[in-house]
């Protein structure tokens, strides 16, 4: 098993990796891609339909992949967050425990 300092760095760094794209991904998740889709350079495009571009932003994959992405790292940091704190609750209990009560 890893040292309890690389362990602490690497899960650090991997929050902090998180966070960043999760700020990025929380900015953006409601915004239309910046890219046309594969579906605007087919043939639909010049077919004479009406354009509705709400509806577009809504439905986009590539949005909604976001979306989902974002929900699954707000879930993973209150899931991580809350069994972080039981962790330390219980290490402070236990060490409490070993040094018993002083005089």
């Amino acid at each position: 098993m890893p040292h309890h300092g690389d362990l602490i760095r690497s899960a650090g760094a991997s929050l902090i990796r998180l966070g960043e794209n999760l700020g990025h991904a929380a900015d953006v998740q409601w915004l239309p891609p910046a890219a046309p889709s594969k579906r605007n350079d087919t043939a639909e495009r010049a077919s004479g339909l009406v354009s509705n571009p709400t509806l577009d932003t809504a439905t986009d994959e590539r949005r909604l992949k976001v979306r989902a992405a974002v929900i699954e790292a707000e879930t993973l940091l209150e899931r991580m967050r809350g069994t972080a704190d039981d962790a330390a609750d219980r290490l402070e209990a236990a060490l409490q425990g070993w040094a018993g009560e002083r005089a």
